[in-house]
């Protein structure tokens, strides 16, 4: 983890009954109690996947860590980071649910937005099934900008032994289905950094998603604590990684689909519903009982994939943005 960098507030802000003030290696276990306990529909925050998260900020930018405090008890908190493959600042505050309409939030928020520059653009995401968080968002000028559709499946009801005429299909023509688990090695990673970056850019949305380097891509998809090899599934042409699908831990006994890729020559023969297929078969076996993804909504080929899959909707998420002046 990278040292912190610790913006000079005062350490005395104070707004009616609670104070503000940096966060310290010491706080992370109450903030991600604060995140999981304003946050209900998702899965919770553990401190690993905290520090995880603290640890991709870019060192060279300014990214506060405050803590808000009642009477000794952590009640709120707010992060504002850089992210590698991101071009606004990320967002994410949180009050706990029985400290909410008291200021605190707006005070947090005006906290961390006090020493970014002129111009600088915020972006946060607030799901739909919270109209106070989206009301918050938009009082204070925050703009949407796009919605992503989040979805689950019951690893329960999931049968990939349905599917499996579609992955014999594509290895008689010469595909090879494995796992990073399987054939791990340094060729292996780099060639799937490349197909990453090819692929992202066919990404259908208004994200402006940069090219991560090959480290920052190994830290965040390889040796992050949410990794799972096993549900990295590979599929090769000739030797080379042509289509990947990936799932990695998102908290006890629930996955996340990270990210699902074909390479644009290899489109059009259901090498995405295959490796899919695969990736949700490993997150099985490693006894995950529910999976979440999300698509952006123009992303038709994927949400079509995830619906035959069987996956249910979830409230989307809304993305919103904001210039500072």
């Amino acid at each position: 983890m990278r040292p912190a960098v610790v913006p000079q507030w005062p350490m005395d802000m104070v707004e009616g009954m609670f104070a503000i003030r940096p966060a310290t290696d010491a706080d992370h276990a109450a903030v991600a109690g604060v995140i999981t306990d304003a946050q209900p529909d998702d899965p919770p925050v553990t401190v690993e996947v905290l520090r995880w998260v603290l640890s991709r900020a870019d060192p060279e930018q300014p990214h506060p860590f405050l803590v808000a405090e009642e009477a000794g008890r952590t009640v709120g908190c707010v992060m504002l980071r850089r992210v590698p493959e991101l071009l606004p600042l990320v967002l994410i505050l949180d009050v706990h649910p029985e400290f909410q309409r008291r200021g605190i939030g707006s005070a947090l928020l005006e906290a961390a937005l006090s020493d970014a520059s002129q111009g600088t653009e915020v972006g946060v995401n607030v799901s739909a099934a919270h109209p106070e968080g989206v009301a918050f968002a938009l009082h204070r000028g925050f703009v949407e900008e796009f919605r992503t559709y989040e979805s689950t499946l019951d690893m329960a009801a999931f049968n990939p032994e349905a599917y499996a005429a579609n992955t014999a299909s594509l290895a008689s023509m010469g595909y090879r289905f494995t796992s990073l688990a399987e054939e791990d090695s340094p060729q292996l990673r780099r060639a799937l950094h490349e197909l990453n970056l090819t692929v992202t850019k066919d990404i259908p949305t208004v994200l402006e998603l940069q090219p991560t380097t090959f480290e920052e891509w190994t830290r965040d998809w390889i040796e992050a604590p949410h990794a799972l090899p096993a549900a990295f599934s590979i599929a090769l042409w000739q030797g080379s990684p042509v289509g990947f699908s990936y799932v990695i831990s998102q908290s006890e006994g629930v996955g996340y689909m990270w990210m699902t890729g074909v390479a644009r020559e290899h489109r059009g023969k259901g090498l995405a519903f295959a490796v899919k297929v695969e990736a949700l078969r490993a997150a099985q076996a490693l006894g995950l009982r529910e999976v979440i993804t999300n698509n952006d909504l123009d992303n038709a080929p994927m949400l079509a994939i995830n619906r035959r899959l069987g996956f249910q909707d979830r409230p989307a998420r809304i993305g919103f943005k904001k210039r500072l002046a």
